[in-house]
């Protein structure tokens, strides 16, 4: 890409609002997306009205939905309060549930450093 090309796109990014929607992606990895589990137990609940599973059963199928939801998306969180991140660097592997907050750390420092340094570039105030 030429610069002048480079320039003309960055002048337009940088002159426009910017709105971000930041969900479970960049959590991911230390924090895995929940998948289908809100319509499994939509699901379930429809089941549930319409008679259509026992009443033992459904309570066994809801536990589970809400264990996975809780192991998937609640319990790093208790690594996360006592965490100390002593790396500035990517972990290859990712094997360690460390590895994975820090992976996840490093994400967000360089979005928002990203996101810092767009918003200096401004030529327009920020401030509102």
């Amino acid at each position: 890409m030429e610069k002048k090309e480079l320039n003309h796109h960055k002048n337009i990014f940088q002159d426009c609002n910017i709105n971000f929607l930041i969900g479970s992606g960049l959590s991911n990895p230390f924090f895995g997306t929940l998948g289908n589990i809100e319509t499994w137990l939509e699901g379930l609940e429809d089941l549930k009205s319409k008679k259509s599973i026992k009443y033992k059963e459904y309570l066994l199928v809801k536990a589970t939905l809400y264990k996975t939801y809780f192991d998937v998306a609640m319990k790093g969180n208790i690594d996360v309060h006592s965490a100390t991140i002593t790396s500035d660097e990517y972990e290859g592997n990712e094997t360690t549930p460390r590895e994975k907050l820090n992976n996840t750390y490093k994400a967000y420092k360089d979005f928002f450093k990203t996101l810092n340094h767009t918003l200096y570039e401004r030529r327009s105030n920020t401030v509102n």
